[in-house]
């Protein structure tokens, strides 16, 4: 019996974890949608200006293909890896273009809040 209630516990979350990563999503209001991946050490390399090391490397969420006015970071890429993360970020989308780097502390600064 333990064992069958683990096998279930595991495809839940492989399923949650599978629609979860497809689904468009839409930020609230004072937030916008931002993708971002882990820093590489050639990104540390590149970026780094005194001490600040990025932790993240982001860029605004582009739009949804499947739903309007929503948005997605399901399969883009952040300077030619592919994004880990949807998150909403406290702040206004025109304030970004391109993209740009982040520490943990910016993270809790603009409390951003992972979505997947």
């Amino acid at each position: 019996m333990q064992i069958s209630t683990w096998l279930l516990f595991s495809i839940i979350n492989l399923v949650t974890s599978v629609i979860n990563t497809q689904l468009p999503f839409k930020c609230p209001g004072g937030y916008f949608e931002v993708c971002t991946r882990h820093a590489t050490p050639e990104d540390i390399a590149q970026l780094v200006s005194g001490k600040d090391k990025p932790s993240r490397m982001a860029m605004v969420a582009p739009l949804s293909k499947e739903k309007p006015d929503f948005y997605n970071c399901a399969g883009e890429t952040i300077a030619n890896i592919i994004a880990e993360n949807a998150n909403c970020c406290y702040g206004d989308r025109k304030d970004f273009k391109g993209f740009f780097h982040l520490m943990e502390e910016d993270m809790h600064a603009s409390n951003c809040d992972e979505k997947y």
